[in-house]
C-alpha cells in the first residue's frame, strides 16, 4: 500500500484514532487527529521490512474532503 492510498483509506474513515494497514511490501500507521472543527490532521508512517520512513503529515477539510496541507 502506498502512502497516497494510506491517505485515501483515512480520509474516507474520517475517524480519529491510530490504524495499522499491512500488506505484501510493509505497514502504514495512520494517527488522525481533530485540529478544529473542520479540520482533521493525519501522521502517517510507512514501514517496510528493511526500512522505516519519515512520517507524512496531511490536514484535510473533513466535510469537504480537500487536502489542506501535505508535508
Amino acid at each position: 500500500m502506498s502512502i497516497a492510498h494510506g491517505v485515501l483509506l483515512a480520509i474516507e474513515r474520517s475517524s480519529p484514532g491510530t490504524f495499522k494497514q499491512v500488506g505484501s511490501f510493509g505497514q502504514t500507521e495512520t494517527k488522525t487527529t481533530i485540529v478544529s472543527g473542520q479540520e482533521i490532521k493525519m501522521e502517517i508512517t510507512y514501514q517496510s521490512p528493511e526500512k522505516v520512513f519519515q512520517p507524512v503529515s496531511v490536514v484535510y477539510n473533513k466535510e469537504t474532503k480537500l487536502i489542506i496541507d501535505w508535508k
